[in-house]
């Protein structure tokens, strides 16, 4: 079958738009060229002399009218000879996927009015001047398709010229607004580095007052808590583990959560209350350990008069107490002895008291003989 095909049917190609060869069949070298080299499958450059021009403007017929188109005027030029022969171009519709293909096949003409082969160009009247002026027609309706595909793109590219330089007005106009944004961000990064060195100079005296507020507190004698307004330590100073058993990991822990130095100490009470009157509790007590202090428990206020906290300071007056209870003692031995019937004196630490009839006795008045010396000297001359 195959052996049929190839001797006996004509010689046929299927091409695309392209002129691209798809498939072939049947005696092509009398039509085509096969040069060596490099292979190509377009028709138009394998196509002998005499057909490249025809074939061009026959499968442009078939496809404007998408119908066959046959030329039975064409002339191949083989072995030196130009051979009458006819040419089919006959669009494929069928299947879906192979539209727009062409079947192209190539006849030699025996017929009684084909002219005999020959070697020389044919005379004027011939076939072949006839395909020279088809032709030549074929070339011009090229030419003029040509100019118009050319002025049509012409067309499209100042079309595209008219947009890019739209959108190249676009990238200026956005360019000069960039630039606008850059000369304003400049500025407001100027801004930011003004404002955040003041910040830095800002954050260096806050640690300056923090270095200078800590090592007070760490300094003074005056035991210091300071606490959140849900009763959570916030700070304290190293004084005040001698009345509350707080460590340095201990802050962030509610108060409650402490033992103190004292029996049944009402802290929580006096805080709660120091938060809802707004005012300072004071109180006075004793620890285990027998030291006296006052403690007061006060409202933490910030500069915008804020409350959020609490501060409680212990104040120790050990040695307050002790001399108080001294001076006490002295001021009842000095009552006893000043309504004595007789003449008695009283010494505390070095001063002297006396009453009116160790007055009248010695003849000096209160004050005259303040100290034990002075009593001395002058009654004994000492």
């Amino acid at each position: 079958m195959q052996h049929a095909l190839t001797h006996y049917a004509p010689a046929a190609v299927l091409i695309n738009r392209g002129y691209e060869i798809l498939s072939m069949q049947g005696p092509l070298v009398d039509y085509l060229e096969f040069p060596p080299g490099q292979p190509t499958q377009n028709l138009l450059t394998l196509a002998r002399q005499g057909l490249r021009t025809r074939i061009r403007a026959l499968c442009q017929k078939a496809i404007d009218g998408n119908a066959p188109v046959v030329d039975s005027s064409a002339h191949v030029r083989r072995n030196g000879q130009y051979i009458a022969c006819s040419m089919t171009a006959r669009p494929i519709i069928e299947p879906r996927e192979a539209q727009g293909w062409l079947l192209v096949v190539f006849q030699d003409r025996f017929d009684e009015r084909a002219e005999p082969p020959t070697s020389a160009p044919p005379a004027p009247e011939s076939p072949f001047v006839r395909q020279l002026e088809d032709e030549l027609r074929t070339a011009r309706d090229d030419l003029r398709s040509s100019s118009e595909d050319f002025e049509s793109a012409n067309e499209e590219l100042k079309a595209s010229n008219e947009e890019v330089m739209s959108v190249n007005e676009e990238l200026q106009s956005a360019n000069e607004e960039l630039e606008s944004s850059k000369e304003e961000l400049q500025s407001l990064n100027e801004e930011l580095s003004t404002v955040n060195s003041q910040l830095q100079d800002k954050v260096d005296e806050l640690d300056r007052a923090n270095a200078d507020l800590t090592s007070l507190l760490e300094s003074t004698e005056i035991a210091t808590l300071f606490l959140d307004t849900e009763l959570r330590v916030k700070r304290f100073t190293p004084g005040i583990t001698d009345f509350v058993n707080l460590r340095p990991g201990d802050v962030g822990r509610p108060i409650a959560d402490f033992a103190t130095n004292f029996q049944d100490d009402p802290l929580l009470a006096d805080c709660r209350r120091a938060l809802e009157k707004l005012t300072s509790v004071e109180r006075q007590m004793r620890s285990f350990s027998a030291e006296s202090c006052i403690r007061r428990v006060f409202p933490y206020r910030t500069a915008g008069n804020r409350i959020e906290g609490l501060i409680v300071t212990y104040t120790n007056i050990s040695q307050l107490v002790a001399q108080r209870k001294l001076i006490d003692e002295g001021e009842a031995y000095r009552h006893v002895v000043t309504h004595l019937p007789v003449a008695a004196i009283f010494v505390s630490d070095t001063h002297l008291y006396m009453n009116e009839a160790a007055e009248a006795l010695t003849g000096y008045r209160q004050g005259e003989l303040a100290t034990l010396d002075a009593w001395f000297a002058a009654l004994f001359g000492a």
